[in-house]
């Protein structure tokens, strides 16, 4: 992957096109071109990572877990992707960055009753906690190429993340 060989910062269209082998210009006019079709990749990864557990019944330890197993997964698809899109940084993937979170927020929180009495806006508050938690933890997890899987680290994020979501948490 070319950004596993330069900056992200100092990668040209030329070295993409190059590492691609087919004319990426046929595809895409420009860099911001690159940029909003890789974002469009990024978002499709919480949309699928937080319909799933949206549509449980319970969430126990062993569910939050299992869960964030498999988004690590995901996340390791997405990482260099990620690292384009945020060093891009131009103001629509911004608005796009907070809305999209918000959505997957309500994502988690579309069954208020799982909440516990949680109000909607806390819960939702929550469930943004944890999604920004997740993304930056596992960003920078797998920047610094540490283990991730059974034995790895999640285990920390996990309780983390059964601590924000701790009103909808069944244990």
């Amino acid at each position: 992957m070319v950004f596993a060989e330069k900056s992200v910062i100092t990668t040209t269209m030329d070295d993409i096109a190059k590492a691609a082998r087919v004319t990426v210009y046929a595809h895409f006019p420009g860099e911001g071109d690159v940029v909003r079709a890789l974002s469009e990749r990024v978002y499709e990864v919480p949309e699928r990572t937080c319909s799933e557990p949206a549509a449980l019944p319970a969430w126990t330890r062993p569910v939050v877990r299992a869960w964030l197993d498999d988004v690590v997964v995901l996340w390791r698809e997405i990482a260099p992707i990620l690292r384009v899109v945020r060093v891009a940084g131009f103001v629509q993937a911004r608005i796009r960055y907070v809305e999209e979170h918000e959505r997957f927020a309500r994502l988690l929180t579309g069954d208020l009753r799982r909440w516990d009495g949680e109000p909607g806006p806390r819960a939702q508050q929550r469930a943004l906690m944890a999604l920004v938690h997740v993304e930056s933890t596992l960003t920078a997890w797998i920047a610094a190429e540490l283990p991730l899987g059974p034995s790895g680290p999640p285990d920390l994020p996990a309780d983390s993340l059964r601590h924000l979501l701790a009103p909808a948490v069944q244990d």
